[in-house]
C-alpha cells in the first residue's frame, strides 16, 4: 500500500511537471504552431519544458493505477483522488486511495518536506520527511527515481545534439534520454535510471496548456500505469490538503508503515 501511494504521488508529479494541464474526456489539438527544431539546442528543449511546466498550477483528478504483475498480496488495481497545487516552490500533493466499495483505504499529503498518511482501518496517522524512496524499500522502489524527478530539471550530455527522425526527437542525457513528439514537442518518453516512463493521451482544459493523463512506468519486473480523468485545474484549493477532520487514536513515524513484501 505505502509503495503504491509513493508511486501515485510521482506519477502525477510526472504527469504534472512533464508537459502542464489536464482536460476533461476529450483531446485537445496541439497549442500553436508546430515547433522548429533547427538551430536549437538540448538546453533549449529541456527550458521549453520548464516553460510548459509553469503554466500548470493547480489541479483535481480522479486516477486508476494498475500494477503487472502486482506485488505478492496486494491488489492490480487502485482507484481515488488526486489534487495537486504546484505553485510555489514545493508543490503540494493529496492521493486518497479507495477500496472496492468507496471507503478510504488511505489519505495521503505531501507537503513539500512533509508528508503525512492516514489509515482510517487503523485510525492512524504516519508523518514524516518526505523522501525519494519508499521506507522499508520494496520491488517497485527502482522506479521511483525517475517517476519523482521533473524532466525539465535533466541534463544533457555534453557534445551532444538533438536527433530528430521518423517524427520524433530524441535528447540525450547523461544518465538516459528524453523522446519528444516532433510535431507537437510534447514529451512522449523518459528513459532513466534503469526504468522507462512514457506519457500518453494528452488532454487540455484550456488552450496552451496540456497533460498526459496516461503515464506509465516500466522496469526489468513490472509496468505500472496510472490513468487520469474527471480532471479539473484552478480550482478552490482551500482546505484540500487539511487532514485535521480525521480523529487518529494514535501518531507514528512515516516508517512505521508495513513495507511490501
Amino acid at each position: 500500500m505505502k509503495t503504491a501511494a509513493r508511486f501515485l504521488l510521482g506519477a502525477a508529479l510526472a504527469a504534472g511537471l512533464a508537459a502542464c494541464a489536464p482536460g476533461p474526456d476529450r483531446p485537445h489539438a496541439p497549442p500553436g504552431p508546430a515547433p522548429v527544431w533547427e538551430g536549437r539546442t538540448p538546453a533549449d528543449v529541456l527550458r521549453d519544458l520548464e516553460k510548459r511546466r509553469r503554466r500548470l498550477r493547480a489541479f483535481s483528478a480522479a486516477f486508476s493505477l494498475t500494477v503487472s504483475p502486482p506485488p505478492r498480496g496486494r491488489p492490480s488495481t487502485l482507484r481515488g483522488l488526486l489534487v495537486a497545487d504546484l505553485r510555489g516552490e514545493t508543490p503540494r500533493v493529496r492521493l486518497q486511495v479507495h477500496g472496492p466499495f468507496g471507503g478510504v483505504v488511505f489519505d495521503m499529503v505531501r507537503d513539500g518536506a512533509a508528508t503525512r498518511v492516514y489509515v482510517p482501518a487503523r485510525r492512524t496517522l504516519y508523518r514524516g520527511r518526505t523522501g525519494a524512496a519508499p521506507p522499508g524499500g520494496g520491488p517497485l522502489a527502482d522506479l521511483f527515481p525517475a517517476l519523482l524527478a521533473d524532466p525539465a530539471r535533466a541534463r544533457p550530455r555534453a557534445g551532444t545534439r538533438l536527433e530528430v527522425t521518423g517524427g520524433e526527437v530524441r535528447l540525450p542525457l547523461e544518465n538516459g534520454e528524453l523522446r519528444l513528439e516532433a510535431a507537437t514537442g510534447r514529451l512522449l518518453a523518459w528513459r532513466r535510471a534503469g526504468a522507462v516512463v512514457t506519457y500518453g493521451d494528452y488532454r487540455a482544459p484550456a488552450p496552451g496548456v496540456e497533460i498526459p493523463t496516461r503515464i506509465q512506468a516500466t522496469d526489468t519486473r513490472r509496468r505500472i500505469e496510472c490513468r487520469l480523468s474527471e480532471v479539473e485545474i484552478d480550482g478552490n484549493m482551500a482546505g484540500a490538503f487539511d487532514l485535521s477532520a480525521y480523529r487518529p487514536k494514535r501518531v507514528l513515524p512515516l516508517e512505521a508503515l508495513h513495507p511490501e513484501p
